[in-house]
Order: C-alpha cells, then structure tokens, then sequence
C-alpha cells in the first residue's frame, strides 16, 4: 500500500493492473502497457527500508526541489536538499520546469508523459483487478519485452 496515494486502497499490484489494463483498452503499444505495469514498482524499495520521500511522489531531478502541488509533499520532510536554495524548483511534466536541461527527444517524449498521467492518475477504482485471469497476457508481455532473469 502507497500511504502517500489518496485516491486508491488497492495494494501497488491491483493499482499497476488497473493502469496498464486501462492502458491495453485504449488500444495503446504493448511497451506502453508494459510501463503501465512497472511504473510504480521502486516503490517496493520501501520493503527494504528507503524512506517514503525517497520512492514516492512527482518525478524530479536529482538535486531539485519538489512542488507544493504533489500530493502529501510533506513526505519529502527529510530530504537533505529541502534546505538548498538553488534546488528550489519544480517538475517537469506539470510545470515545464528543467526545460533548460531537455534536448529535442525530451521534448517529444513529453507527449508520452502527459498521455501516461492520465491512466495513472484517472484509472484508479475499486474493483480489484483478476490477478490470476490476467497472468498469462502478462507473461507473454514480460517475455516479449524483459530478459527472462533480472540483474538487479
């Protein structure tokens, strides 16, 4: 469970299903529903004791401050670079922030980042997905795009 995720009380698992199935109904690329999958599991990193701030929220660049707008901002309390003037900025994909640091293929790539928000942000609900029925296609996709063992 996300304690810094106000809309949902699904664990992470039914959460990634609900995006990247919303994903795959829309009829978008098996790559893109397979980022519908993944997008949330660093995450998990706070099984092994990574502190909330440090998996969770807007993405940011390293070294760059977070925007009041994210949701439960407070959960960055602890991160040493709250206190560092020059890092007080904010994201990239809501505020147009860093654009000084994009090249041409950020730019283009924004158009996929916005198009995302939308499933993760929008397919949350309260009906758990069916894990077991949904496992063979995820398979398959996982074969399709992931060595079959992880180097982590």
């Amino acid at each position: 469970m996300d304690d810094s995720d106000p809309d949902t009380d699904l664990t992470q698992i039914e959460h990634l299903l609900q995006t990247s199935e919303a994903i795959r109904r829309d009829g978008h690329p098996r790559w893109m529903v397979l980022v519908g999958f993944l997008h949330d599991l660093g995450k998990c990193l706070c099984l092994y004791g990574e502190p909330q701030w440090g998996v969770v929220g807007d993405t940011f660049p390293v070294g760059c401050a977070w925007s009041k707008d994210i949701v439960f901002h407070e959960y960055f309390a602890n991160n040493p670079d709250r206190n560092v003037p020059q890092y007080q900025t904010n994201p990239w994909h809501r505020h147009v922030a860093y654009d000084h640091l994009c090249n041409d293929k950020d730019r283009a790539m924004m158009e996929w980042v916005l198009k995302f928000n939308q499933y993760d942000l929008y397919s949350k609900g309260h009906a758990k997905p069916d894990a077991n029925a949904l496992k063979p296609y995820y398979d398959d996709l996982f074969a399709e795009f992931l060595p079959e063992k992880l180097d982590w």
